[in-house]
């Protein structure tokens, strides 16, 4: 990892208990109401996490994450500690791309039931695919935000290109009130 990336991730979250206490499962719902940013915002990566913090205090936050959905699900068979410790090594494996707030999103997503309900056991295998299922949903979320961001530019530099620009007449008129200045003056050298 890029020294002056883990320095400003140790600034801006601070050492990883405070990290940890800048994205704990109480966010979620914050990072549900702006998807743009959860998708496209600053927060780090797991693979930076990881890097910056350990893989330990990446397992620990993706296990908060799991077991909060264990206890939301309504269901008779929960994940067992083994089940969660398991899943989250899967998830570091295969989706340290994602942003945390992306896996926030996901989680509640599942809680909301975007991906369906759980029937009588939480699966690890079915939150799994469902994660497959939001990583591929996800490239084309991130390909609409960044859309949206680049025409929110264009507006942006129009706006502020028409806030410095004259239209035709104007400029007519200036030219014209140049011209007559300029030749006043010239009038009144050679008088």
């Amino acid at each position: 990892m890029d020294k002056k990336l883990l320095k400003n991730m140790r600034e801006r979250y601070g050492d990883s208990q405070e990290f940890l206490k800048t994205f704990n499962i109480s966010l979620q719902p914050t990072v549900t109401r702006n998807i743009d940013k959860a998708y496209c915002g600053t927060a780090p990566r797991m693979s930076e996490v990881k890097e910056c913090y350990s893989e330990a205090i990446l397992k620990t936050w993706l296990m908060a994450q799991l077991c909060d959905l264990n206890d939301y699900c309504g269901v008779k068979k929960k994940l067992n500690p083994r089940q969660i410790d398991e899943l989250a090594e899967l998830i570091i494996s295969q989706y340290s791309v994602l942003r945390v707030t992306e896996f926030m999103l996901f989680m509640t997503y599942m809680k909301s039931g975007f991906y369906g309900s759980f029937f009588g056991v939480i699966d690890p295998q079915a939150i799994m695919v469902n994660l497959i299922e939001f990583n591929k949903n996800r490239m084309a979320e991130i390909a609409r935000v960044r859309v949206k961001l680049e025409n929110q530019e264009i507006e942006r530099q129009r706006n502020e290109s028409q806030k410095n620009s004259i239209t035709r007449e104007e400029y007519e008129l200036k030219k014209r009130r140049n011209d007559n200045e300029k030749l006043l003056y010239e009038t009144k050298k050679v008088i």
